[in-house]
Formats: structure tokens, sequence, C-alpha cells
């Protein structure tokens, strides 16, 4: 009697997350593998293999998956990590006031609204007209940093701080 436990691997489910511009950060996944006989290794572009299904601190740019069963069959599949738009969020330059003076601030940023999250300005509290709009009006009591924070609807963020120094 001969057991033939060549059983193929016949399918690879890939899951990725695209790195934001410039920073390294993308994943990739092996979600699910049909036929084959466990426990699986997993290789990255021909690299060395590993039992984690998991890679990550990747750039943009085509991969490879293979996956390797235990009885040496394997199984391949292609995957593209697309990278991020470099974002930018300018909140322009310092601004001078006196005690009960305001001052308009401005964030210009160089993306479409279809691809802005949010922007958020901080810090919370009442001295801004509202904390998640382009253009808040700011009234400090004291010399006060104001940092916008602009996230796009991938979860990449870029940010930038000005200060209003207030004489009183």
């Amino acid at each position: 009697l001969v057991v033939d436990n060549s059983e193929p691997i016949v399918g690879l489910d890939l899951d990725g997350t695209n790195p934001c511009y410039g920073v390294n950060e993308g994943v990739i996944e092996v979600m699910n593998i049909e036929g084959g006989i466990g426990p699986f290794s997993y290789q990255l572009n021909n690299g060395s293999y590993t039992d984690n299904p998991l890679f990550e601190n990747l750039g943009g740019g085509t991969y490879i998956v293979t996956v390797t069963a235990s009885n040496g069959c394997t199984a391949a599949d292609t995957i593209t990590l697309y990278e991020g738009i470099e974002l930018d969020i300018d909140v322009g330059e310092d601004h001078y006031i006196d005690l009960g003076d305001n001052v308009q601030l401005e964030a210009v940023i160089n993306i479409p609204d279809s691809l802005v999250d949010e922007v958020i300005w901080s810090p919370f509290d009442n001295t801004l007209s509202c904390n998640e709009c382009l253009d808040p009006i700011a009234t400090p009591f004291e010399t006060t940093v104001y940092t916008a924070t602009l996230v796009d609807i991938y979860g990449c963020m870029d940010s930038e701080s000005l200060t209003i120094y207030v004489d009183r």
C-alpha cells in the first residue's frame, strides 16, 4: 500500500497594507491557504523561509510570496503595495498679537478633499474656533504652539506647527 500525501497547495489569499510616502511600513499577510499539509513556511521575494505568514516594514513595490507545505509542495502569488502620495500641510508663519486679539489660521494642503480623512488642530482647548477645520480663529491668552495634522483616507499623515506669541 502506497500513501500519497502530496496534497498540493491550490490557492493563497494575500492581504496587503500599503505604505505611506517615504516610510517602509507596508505589510503583507498570508490570510488563507487552500490545500497543502501544514505546517507551512513562507518566503518573500526568494528570501529566507520563516514560519511567520506576516511580512512587515515593506516599501511600495511588487512582491512574490511563496508558501511551502510540510510535504514539499509549493505555491506562489504576487501582490503589489502602492506607496502613498507625499502629504503636505502648510500652516504659514508664526503670529504676534496683543492679549485679547485673535488671528485667523489657515492650513493649506496638497491633496484634493476627496482624499482627506481629517484635518485636526491642537491643542484641543477653547482658544480655537474649531479643531477639525482648515481655518480656525485662534484667541490664545498666552503664547501657544498650534499644530495642524492632515490625515488622508489611507491613514497617512503630515503635521506642521506655528507659534502665536501673545504680548500681555
